[in-house]
């Protein structure tokens, strides 16, 4: 799972968990609802500002969103039962 991926998983758990669709996330955060959609798939790397903006319309700090995808990728990249030796 690359960051961007892992940034835009971040973003769909808050926004759902706050009961939005992408719509009402784009209107909150002054965005396009297709960029709102790019950042969730993880297409391309959204701006700084972007991310600022995304993570002011769900009420978080960019960096919670940020340290959020950092887990999500972690987790991605563990394996599911460890190996013996």
């Amino acid at each position: 799972m690359t960051i961007e991926q892992a940034f835009g998983k971040a973003v769909r758990i808050r926004r759902k968990a706050m009961g939005w669709n992408q719509r009402d996330l784009a209107n909150h955060a002054g965005l396009q609802t297709a960029a709102v959609s790019r950042v969730e798939r993880g297409d391309g790397a959204p701006t700084l500002r972007t991310m600022e903006r995304i993570a002011a319309a769900l009420s978080v700090r960019l960096s919670l969103l940020i340290w959020l995808a950092e887990r999500l990728r972690a987790a991605k990249d563990t394996p599911a039962s460890p190996t013996s030796e």
